[in-house]
């Protein structure tokens, strides 16, 4: 008797498989987009064998910013929670969440569910690459495409700044507001002056902290004068009377930096009494300047200086050299912590951690270049540039409109059609708003420059990336030629910035 035997089949999973779905407006085209986006993902998921369809989960007309409106996120999520789903499908990145901490929050969440997300376009699992890796590319994309369309300032603000009624909310030392205007402390004042002529007289920022604090001087807050509190108010033109306004700005990174162009600023002459002449600024400004070389002569540059952060309070790390019995040991410390422990409690961190820090990004980065780096290529090229060109000519037409409507005023004056009351008002108005849209496109053009920069900087790496080969040792023309700036946390965290735009964190 022969016995037929069944073939043994392995049993394959099946995963629970959905798509989410949104446009950001109600437009024809739009909608459009959206239904067969819905049809095509229902298609794509019922064809695998492999995979069950859980549903279209969709939001229209919804901004990708505003996750507390999207319904169909949030019902996706819930049902992620209750273990129905196993795997989602998503067109791309920008569809998914524009927000940082959304997008973050929300495939952190997902990732320890078990529920995985793939996106379409990028060509990106956050199955496949190491967690924190994919997180810190989704973070640096997500917040590249939303801040790329938001204003530089508020319209409230600008304004005030235009006409010259700006108050700022912090007076520098030596001032204070009295019925809402800005008047000066006399004791004060004098201790600024005296400042400035200590300054002019050749004594460094150092000294005259030092004397200040022998001679028992309160100073701003009730602190130790230092040498950064003597020039931050050596350098402030407010004490002209001027105010300079737009100083600083607030990146995409919500991180704070001194404004070198990359924003519009505001100079408002004769905004409020002087405590200082321009000729006694200039001088002490021709002085810092002349130490400043100084000093840069003398002091010997690694590859570090000027490039780590303190995480906790922005400060620059200071290569320091411990010393134990024959042994010493290179360390960077915050130099706030090195003023006194209670400005900044920020340990410090060997040299030789942070270079391991950066060889093991590196080298996951090299690893997954195919994954992440060629699409992002990609979608930078595409999208950021035509985007930028469409906005500079929409600018430039706009100055050409504006152009043609003052030699229309001139012309209506000169026939005697407007009189000189009206005439002066109306000039006045379309040059400002000229002299707006000039700095709004100037800026603009800084910015696009910047993209090509990080555009170069990104193919350069991915040209670096596909060597395919692990680097072991610490090299410091590989660090400079890709890494802008780091920020150290505790002796925990490293956050590297990189000159492409990418942001990768890493433990120490």
């Amino acid at each position: 008797m022969i016995k037929k035997i069944e073939q043994s089949v392995s049993k394959i999973k099946i995963l629970r498989v959905c798509a989410y779905v949104r446009v950001s407006t109600d437009s024809p085209d739009q909608l459009d987009s959206f239904q067969a986006q819905k049809k095509h993902y229902q298609s794509l998921i019922q064809a695998n064998p492999s995979w069950t369809f859980v549903g279209i989960y969709s939001d229209e007309g919804i901004s990708g910013t505003k996750t507390d409106r999207r319904f169909g996120l949030k019902e996706m999520m819930a049902d992620a929670r209750s273990g129905k789903i196993d795997l989602i499908l998503a067109k791309s990145l920008s569809r998914f969440a524009r927000n940082t901490v959304d997008t973050l929050t929300l495939i952190r969440e997902l990732t320890k569910l078990g529920v995985f997300v793939r996106f379409e376009k990028e060509n990106i699992d956050t199955s496949s690459l190491e967690s924190e890796l994919i997180l810190s590319i989704v973070a640096s994309l997500a917040e590249d495409e939303s801040r790329s369309t938001s204003q530089n300032i508020k319209w409230s603000i600008e304004k005030k700044f235009k006409n010259g009624t700006y108050l700022p909310g912090y007076l520098p030392y030596g001032y204070c507001y009295v019925d809402n205007e800005i008047k000066v402390v006399p004791k004060e004042a004098e201790i600024v002056h005296t400042i400035y002529q200590l300054s002019i007289n050749g004594k460094g920022s150092f000294r005259i902290a030092k004397e200040l604090n022998q001679q028992s001087i309160p100073s701003p807050r009730n602190r130790a004068w230092s040498d950064s509190t003597i020039l931050g108010i050596l350098k402030n033109e407010f004490y002209t009377g001027d105010l300079l306004c737009q100083k600083t700005y607030t990146d995409e990174h919500f991180r704070r930096h001194r404004n070198q162009g990359e924003k519009a600023q505001y100079l408002i002459k004769n905004h409020h009494p002087a405590i200082v002449n321009d000729t006694l600024f200039n001088q002490a400004q021709k002085r810092i300047e002349a130490r400043r070389k100084t000093k840069n002569q003398r002091n010997k540059t690694y590859p570090f200086t000027g490039m780590l952060r303190c995480a906790k309070c922005g400060a620059n790390l200071k290569r320091r050299i411990h010393y134990s019995g024959e042994y010493s040991s290179i360390h960077w410390t915050c130099s706030e912590h090195l003023k006194s422990k209670d400005h900044c409690t920020q340990p410090s961190i060997a040299e030789q951690k942070i270079q391991w820090a950066f060889l093991t990004m590196l080298n996951k980065l090299m690893f997954a270049s195919e994954q992440i780096l060629s699409p992002l290529l990609e979608l930078k090229a595409e999208e950021v540039e035509q985007k930028a060109e469409e906005k500079i000519n929409e600018l430039q037409m706009y100055l050409q409109d504006i152009a043609g409507q003052l030699q229309a005023t001139d012309e209506l004056k000169g026939k005697g059609l407007l009189n000189e009351k009206n005439f002066q008002k109306v000039k006045a108005e379309l040059l400002q708003e000229h002299l707006r849209k000039t700095n709004e496109l100037e800026t603009l053009r800084k910015t696009r420059k910047k993209t090509h920069e990080k555009q170069a900087a990104l193919e350069d790496l991915f040209l670096f990336a596909k060597k395919k080969e692990s680097i072991t040792d610490f090299d410091e023309d590989i660090w400079e030629r890709f890494i802008d700036s780091a920020e150290v946390y505790e002796r925990t965290t490293i956050i590297f910035y990189l000159k492409c735009g990418l942001i990768l964190k890493e433990a120490l």
